[in-house]
C-alpha cells in the first residue's frame, strides 16, 4: 500500500484540551450546542463532528482524544446508554474516577429519562425543559472547578419572613363619616353567654376581695400573723385580672351589676398597690 493510499490521519488533539464530548449519532445537535457554548466561554473542546477527519481511523482518533483531554462530556440520552461506541468512551473517564471526585466524566443529560448501571448513581447536569438562556448559564456554573461560594453574602436565616397578606401600598388615612344611625354593641347577639363569662369573673374577682378583707384583720392582730396577711394580699392581687374583665363585660352589656364590680376593681387594685 502506497503513502496515497493510507486513511487520512485526523490530527491529534490539542494541548491542554478541556474537554472531550461523547455522545451518539441522535443526539450530534445537542454535542455541538455544548460544543459551541463552552469555545465561546474560553474552554477548549474536542468534539467528533468538528474534529475527526473523514476516512480517518477511528480507534485512533477516539484514544488520542480520551487521553488529550481533561475531561469527558457524557451527553446522556436513551440512544446514548443504548450505543456500543459510547459505552467504552464514558467507561474510560469512569475508570480514572471511579469515586467521581477529580470530576472526569460530566454528565449532561438532554432527554428526560433515568441513567442506569454506573451512571445511576452520578450527579449530571440537566438541559431537560430550559430556554437556551437558562440552560446556558446552567452549563457553564456547574463546570466551573472549586468551591460554589457566592459573589454576595448570604442573606441572614434569622430574620422573620415577611407576612405575604402586609401589602407594600401606602396606608390611605381614613376619617369617621358623622351619621345619626344607632350604635350598635360588641358582641351582638351574645348577651347571655357574656353575662356567664362575666360572672365567672366577678366571683373569682369577690374572692380577691374577701382575702383582701381577711388580710387586713390579720395585720390588725399581731406580728405573728403577717405571714398569712401577705399570702392572703397576694391571692387579692391576681383576682385584679378578674375584676377588670368583669367591668369590661359589664359596661359593653350595661348591666346593673357595673357599679358593684368597679368597687370590687378597686378592692383589688387597693391589694395589689404597695403599702
Amino acid at each position: 500500500m502506497s503513502a496515497s493510499d493510507k486513511p487520512a490521519a485526523s490530527p491529534p488533539a490539542p494541548a491542554g484540551c478541556d474537554f472531550f464530548v461523547s455522545y451518539t449519532g441522535k443526539d450530534k445537535a445537542w454535542a455541538e450546542w455544548i460544543a459551541w457554548q463552552l469555545e465561546n466561554a474560553g474552554y477548549r473542546t474536542l468534539i467528533q463532528a468538528w474534529d475527526f477527519k473523514s476516512g480517518g481511523v477511528f480507534p485512533g482518533d477516539m484514544h488520542r482524544a480520551l487521553i488529550g483531554s481533561a475531561r469527558v462530556l457524557a451527553v446522556l440520552s436513551p440512544d446514548y446508554m443504548d450505543s456500543a461506541f459510547c459505552l467504552p468512551e464514558w467507561q474510560a473517564a469512569f475508570a480514572d474516577d471511579p469515586t467521581g471526585e477529580k470530576g472526569k466524566l460530566v454528565c449532561i443529560r438532554v432527554v428526560d429519562f433515568k441513567p442506569d448501571g454506573l451512571l445511576r448513581g452520578r450527579t449530571y447536569i440537566d438541559l431537560v425543559g430550559l430556554s437556551p438562556d437558562d440552560a446556558n448559564s446552567l452549563l457553564l456554573e456547574r463546570l466551573k472547578q472549586g468551591r460554589a461560594k457566592p459573589v454576595s453574602a448570604p442573606s441572614f436565616p434569622g430574620a422573620a419572613p415577611a407576612f405575604p397578606g402586609v401589602s407594600s401600598l401606602p396606608s390611605v388615612p381614613t376619617t369617621a363619616i358623622p351619621h345619626n344611625l344607632p350604635r350598635l354593641q360588641p358582641f351582638f347577639g351574645r348577651e347571655d353567654e357574656l353575662a356567664t363569662i362575666a360572672a365567672a369573673h366577678w366571683a373569682a374577682a369577690k374572692a380577691g376581695a374577701r382575702e383582701r378583707a381577711f388580710a387586713i384583720r390579720l395585720r390588725g392582730l399581731g406580728h405573728q400573723l403577717q405571714d398569712q396577711a401577705l399570702v392572703r394580699q397576694g391571692r387579692a392581687a391576681e383576682a385584679r385580672p378578674h375584676a377588670l374583665r368583669a367591668v369590661e363585660i359589664f359596661e359593653t352589656l350595661r348591666t346593673p351589676g357595673l357599679a358593684a364590680a368597679r368597687d370590687t376593681l378597686a378592692e383589688c387594685q387597693q391589694a395589689a398597690a404597695p403599702d
